[in-house]
């Protein structure tokens, strides 16, 4: 449908706002980042026209989008995400449900002031942080305070996970140890574990290699269509 169609419904309607926004978000490009920039132009169109209530209904798979869109790698689209915070009326319904808004877009922002690669993205991000922060200080460190814990606590999973691969890997190692293997076949990373064959098996290859490389008895001379006057001697006895 025709953008402008759906902008002219809203303007006739502003209840229609809500799902026209949902199905915004339900058909949102995931890997075509061009379409994404007209997407973000579309929404800021869309939310000018909405009213508060219909903002409070789409907030969460509203923000969960915006947030992804943050953290794009592609500086287009974190960089018009971005720019919405320009939009007086937009900032206006993000400032009366910041306790449901700040928490949802925190970590992107500290993700983006922290490692976006591109110098207007990060300068982008630092004014919608400071924004956040002058709007509600006491939530905005309530927010830090959390998404602080929550980064203690993963790298307290990741250390305990890497504990547990150390000990899978040194009881793997003592298990061939007791099973006679050699230093070096079971180990972590790149290493792969290479199982000893039992002795009767590895017996029998050895036999059955030694029968097909002449082991055993002698295969018979090639037959010779020359008759035996035309023959060449044999000098080897043969």
């Amino acid at each position: 449908m025709n953008p402008l169609l759906l902008i002219a419904f809203v303007e006739k309607d502003p209840k229609l706002a809500e799902p026209v926004l949902l199905q915004l978000l339900k058909f949102w490009p995931l890997t075509n980042s061009q379409k994404e920039v007209l997407f973000l132009g579309e929404l800021e169109e869309i939310l000018e026209l909405t009213q508060p209530a219909e903002f409070q209904r789409v907030l969460v798979p509203l923000f969960r989008q915006l947030a992804r869109c943050l953290t794009s790698a592609h500086f287009q689209v974190a960089e018009r995400s971005l720019f919405l915070w320009n939009n007086e009326y937009i900032v206006s319904l993000v400032a009366q449900f910041r306790h449901d808004v700040l928490p949802m877009l925190f970590g992107p922002l500290q993700e983006n002031a922290a490692n976006h690669w591109n110098p207007a993205v990060h300068g982008l991000t630092l004014n919608v942080r400071k924004m956040f922060q002058e709007l509600d200080d006491q939530l905005f460190e309530e927010c830090r305070q959390h998404w602080e814990d929550e980064q203690q606590q993963q790298r307290a999973r990741d250390d305990a996970r890497q504990r547990q691969w150390g000990d899978v890997a040194r009881e793997a190692t003592k298990a061939a140890a007791a099973r006679g293997m050699p230093n070096g076949a079971v180990g972590s990373g790149s290493e792969t574990y290479t199982p000893l064959l039992p002795p009767e098996t590895l017996s029998l290859r050895r036999a059955e290699r030694g029968r097909a490389g002449g082991g055993g008895e002698r295969r018979a001379a090639p037959h010779s269509p020359l008759p035996p006057s035309q023959r060449r001697p044999n000098i080897d006895g043969e």
